[in-house]
């Protein structure tokens, strides 16, 4: 029985969406459920946390699905933040 599943991905920031369908995992048959999973199957698109960097523990419930420029705003505007607070305590 064949299954047709599609996914739909937003970004958080600037609400893009792009749909794609999900494919069978090549080793277990078996479709992944888990958020970093699901956002590696887009390409440029990124799961970020509050602190920049790629989440790949579903467990991480704080993360943000980001297109791919709006990821790289989002670590210049936390690295400019970085700075400044850097720059109070200098």
């Amino acid at each position: 029985m064949a299954l047709d599943i599609t996914a739909k991905i937003t970004c958080d920031m600037c609400g893009r969406t792009e749909e794609r369908p999900l494919r069978e995992s090549m080793r277990h048959g078996r479709l992944s459920s888990d958020a970093p999973s699901l956002v590696r199957e887009f390409p440029h698109w990124q799961l970020l946390g509050r602190d920049g960097q790629p989440v790949t523990d579903d467990r991480v419930a704080n993360g943000r699905i980001l297109c791919e420029g709006c990821a790289r705003r989002y670590r210049e505007t936390l690295e400019r933040q970085r700075r400044e607070v850097d720059e109070l305590f200098s």
